[in-house]
């Protein structure tokens, strides 16, 4: 079970550099893809709790712009809340 995590891991993470025109760094360098201006780390899940707050903010987008989640995590401060954005919208705005 463990090699087929890694194999699809690998396989992630070299999509998602292909897809930057950039390259893996995997277990070598501490992030995962290269990218000059983010550190990126690469997670293959089969089931994710926050693709239901993204799909809701996909419903409620009656305006047609970039559908982004926010999700703050109480006791912390609001900074540190985390941003969910679809990879196809992501490359879209970082390009």
């Amino acid at each position: 079970m463990t090699s087929k995590n890694k194999t699809r891991g690998y396989r992630f993470e070299k999509a998602i550099a292909t897809d930057l025109g950039t390259f893996r760094m995997g277990t070598l360098g501490g992030e995962d893809v290269f990218h000059p201006n983010f550190s990126i780390e690469c997670k293959d899940f089969a089931r994710f709790a926050g693709i239901k707050i993204l799909e809701q903010a996909e419903r409620n987008n009656s305006r047609k712009v970039t559908p982004v989640g926010v999700v703050h995590i109480r006791g912390t401060d609001y900074d540190n809340s985390v941003v969910l954005i679809r990879w196809k919208h992501f490359k879209d705005l970082i390009q």
